[in-house]
């Protein structure tokens, strides 16, 4: 099982691939940010965490800058940064709104994935 994590440095090449991504069979946890917001920039270290402490899990990982890829917020209606949303197969996205560390990202995982 691969474990898909999209680095700021390579979130440009995500416009093409996002859409591909969330439909495959695994879950995709995507992460919304920009580079302006002072809470996102703590929050790309923890999914970076996360991803690992997944490792080739069942879930998906990705990281979108939107103030690079506006398009692609504004295709998934990203209301504010930092936005982190669960895409699951057949089931509307859940939006995760507790604290940003890796740990309470992790359990809130286990709870909402199908």
């Amino acid at each position: 099982m691969l474990s898909l994590l999209v680095s700021f440095q390579l979130v440009a090449d995500l416009t093409q691939t996002l859409p591909k991504h969330m439909s495959k069979n695994k879950p995709l946890f995507v992460s919304y940010v920009t580079r302006w917001s002072l809470e996102s920039r703590p929050l790309q270290d923890q999914f970076d965490i996360l991803e690992r402490q997944l490792g080739h899990s069942k879930i998906r990982i990705a990281k979108v800058l939107c103030d690079v890829n506006p398009e692609i917020c504004m295709e998934h209606d990203v209301p504010y940064f930092p936005h982190i949303v669960l895409y699951q197969p057949g089931q509307l996205p859940k939006i995760y709104k507790g604290q940003m560390t890796a740990e309470l990202m992790q359990e809130w995982l286990k709870t909402n994935l199908k």
